[in-house]
């Protein structure tokens, strides 16, 4: 500023080129941080898969890869590239432009592999981030087809056995490569069998008939395989046992009649030594078996039309024999309950849509033919028919369920039925007491309404019922 003169002269002040620059250069760091914040969300958001997991499907040779990469938006922001290893190997890339869900899914891919092979799988984010996981190849286990092996070694390791007494105690050892689930014993000379006590070593006691008696004994392992071994044991009782046993049959009389088949029979059995078994035949069918328990027994046997003379046998040790028999007479039912009512079910829905009928006929009488001198007879007359009609359907539908032997009541077609019945049965009553008080005029205006709209109802729940709707 110069004063000379009493006046103010102000000089400009020259800017440097170092202000410029700086201006230049914080012009260039506000453009780039407004870069930086238009693509913030994106940089910010991106992310790898949080979680990855494989298994492997052996039977279908297949890969499941599991990923967990939650996104806002799953067809901008995703796993673009899946890249599969074999053993170190590349196998596969399977590239993605969206993936199935915002948060967890399942890609399966087809993987040959057997028993030890080395998966190893990587999974990329479009934006940022990748992640890696492998799985070791685990096969299914060889098929067991090796049969279990056993071995009688009590009595005796002979493939004979003389002996003069029963039942036989008998012994032995079990193996498999794997396990032994059970050992059974059959003896084919009584038709017994049973199990044994034990698996790798196992005992059991057998009951004999006289004279040879092959007993098998069997033994399993988890793969069903089996193995087997056999012993003849001849049996001669020391002292002949002259007493025969003993059979009853203790569920029916001698002469039966039945409509049902097979029929269940039991009784029981004894002897002074021991029952061995019990066996049936039916002469009218030719068949004959074994029955279930010995000094208890029970048996279902199959009838034929007719008469069935069925015997039970049973048999001791010393091979004496006693029966028991009862003759069954077979007739097969005619018809099964409810066979018949197919013909009741019309005749009651017949009854039933006439009633609906008159009551609706009734209504119309009462209200479009008032003019005419004869419409309180005629509304009279048909409102009572149609509630006596109606009354009739009720006691066929009754006697069909009835017929059926199943509760009453227990659908909504006959809990409706029964309300309507009723108050139809009210109704004309009601009908003929309104002269006398006018009072019941709306009543029995009303419940005639409502009768004719829950018959209908009845009627809708009744076809339904039927299945006819």
């Amino acid at each position: 500023m110069d004063t000379t003169g009493g006046s103010f002269i102000f000089l400009k002040k020259q800017r440097t080129p170092r202000g410029s620059i700086f201006r230049c250069l914080s012009l260039i760091f506000v453009w780039l941080l407004a870069l930086v914040l238009a693509f913030s969300p994106t940089i910010i958001k991106a992310h790898s898969a949080s979680n990855l997991v494989l298994s492997y499907d052996f039977p279908n040779q297949t890969l499941n890869i599991t990923i967990t990469h939650v996104v806002a938006d799953p067809n901008t922001h995703y796993i673009s590239v899946t890249a599969i290893l074999k053993n170190s190997a590349p196998f596969d890339t399977i590239l993605n432009t969206s993936q199935p869900t915002a948060d967890t899914f399942v890609y399966r891919h087809p993987v040959p592999a057997v028993d030890g092979d080395v998966l190893q799988v990587t999974v990329t984010c479009v934006a940022f981030g990748s992640l890696t996981d492998q799985i070791t190849v685990v096969g299914p286990p060889p098929s067991e087809t090796e049969d279990p092996t056993i071995t009688i070694e009590t009595p005796t390791t002979s493939i004979t056995y003389n002996t003069d007494s029963t039942p036989i105690s008998i012994g032995g050892t079990a193996s498999d490569n794997v396990g032994v689930t059970g050992v059974t014993w059959d003896n084919s000379a009584t038709g017994g069998s049973g199990a044994a006590t034990g698996t790798t070593s196992w005992t059991a006691n057998v009951p004999l008939v006289q004279g040879e008696n092959n007993i098998t004994v069997t033994t399993e392992d988890a793969a069903g395989n089996s193995g087997t071994d056999n012993f003849t044991v001849i049996y001669t009782p020391s002292v002949v046992d002259p007493i025969d046993p003993t059979i009853s049959i203790t569920t029916h009389a001698q002469v039966l009649d039945t409509d049902t088949t097979p029929l269940s029979i039991g009784g029981t059995a004894s002897d002074n030594v021991n029952v061995v078994n019990v066996t049936w035949e039916n002469a009218a069918t030719g068949e004959s078996g074994t029955a279930t328990g010995t000094d208890s027994w029970s048996v279902s046997i199959p009838l034929a039309e007719g008469s069935n003379l069925i015997t039970l046998t049973t048999s001791d040790s010393s091979g004496n024999t006693a029966s028991a028999s009862i003759t069954v007479n077979y007739e097969p039912p005619t018809s099964q309950p409810g066979d018949d009512t197919e013909n009741l079910w019309v005749f009651h829905a017949t009854l039933m849509t006439i009633g609906f009928v008159l009551l609706v006929l009734a209504i119309v009488i009462s209200t479009g033919m008032r003019k005419k001198k004869w419409w309180l007879k005629a509304h009279r007359s048909v409102g009572l028919l149609g509630a006596v009609f109606a009354i009739l359907g009720l006691l066929v539908g009754l006697y069909m369920v009835s017929i059926w032997m199943t509760p009453h009541f227990r659908v909504p077609h006959a809990l409706l039925g029964i309300i309507t019945i009723i108050l139809a049965t009210v109704q004309p009553v009601l009908g003929f007491m309104q002269p006398k008080t006018k009072k019941i005029k709306p009543i029995h205006r009303w419940l005639g309404r409502t009768v004719v709209v829950l018959m209908l109802l009845t009627i809708i729940a009744g076809l339904n019922q039927a299945g006819v709707i």
